[in-house]
């Protein structure tokens, strides 16, 4: 999971935010591409990225995670290794490019965002074990969980209901929950049916959120 940040918590990362200009891509753009030299990490202010890598069969890119408002991506920079990803805007969104070498230090710097860092880092390696214990739950509860996560980053409480204004396609959902697309969209429309979510224009609403947390576990 990408690392999140509140810059005016932290002064010297704050200062690098204000240096930084916005930048604006398309959706499909490329950002940066896998293999590049890596000089500046970047911070998300609108839309999500997506971070992807060769697919397999007839797949030419699958997406291994996507970043959220607020999140930082690129952190090959910081240690100055060529970048592991493609990282392409899922949707119109804005950015803003930051240096490297200022993050590291700014790092150094300061002991809670250092800690945070480190922590998403742990996370990672924590949803790698997730996701390998989790590789014999049905395919069902893996894009429940996907789901779930997205609410968790994305998502805007509205009441008991949680609101996901991004535009994610049923492959985006598909891939990060290592399953197939037309799975996604039979999940989906079951829940629904059940009116366990609701899908609207560029955006999803999970209405039950309790029923959707017990498909998890294989419950309905």
């Amino acid at each position: 999971m990408p690392l999140r940040i509140i810059p005016r918590r932290d002064r010297k990362v704050n200062r690098l935010v204000k240096r930084a200009t916005e930048v604006r891509y398309r959706r499909s753009q490329v950002i940066f591409s896998r293999g590049e030299a890596s000089e500046a990490v970047y911070l998300v202010r609108e839309g999500h990225i997506r971070l992807s890598l060769p697919g397999g069969g007839r797949r030419s890119r699958r997406t291994v995670a996507v970043v959220a408002p607020w999140e930082l991506f690129g952190e090959e920079a910081l240690s100055g290794t060529r970048r592991q990803y493609d990282a392409v805007a899922g949707e119109a969104c804005i950015v803003l490019p930051l240096s490297g070498h200022g993050m590291l230090q700014a790092l150094r710097g300061s002991p809670k965002t250092l800690s945070a860092f480190l922590a998403a880092v742990e996370d990672d390696l924590a949803n790698e074990r997730e996701v390998a214990r989790a590789s014999t739950n049905t395919t069902k509860a893996r894009i429940a969980r996907v789901l779930l996560t997205l609410a968790d980053r994305f998502g805007t409480e509205e009441g008991r209901r949680i609101r996901i204004d991004h535009w994610f396609t049923h492959q985006e959902i598909a891939d990060l929950a290592r399953a197939h697309r037309s799975t996604v969209t039979t999940a989906l429309n079951d829940w629904i049916y059940e009116r366990v979510l609701r899908e609207e224009p560029r955006a999803i609403v999970i209405t039950r959120p309790g029923a959707l947390r017990r498909a998890t576990k294989g419950g309905t």
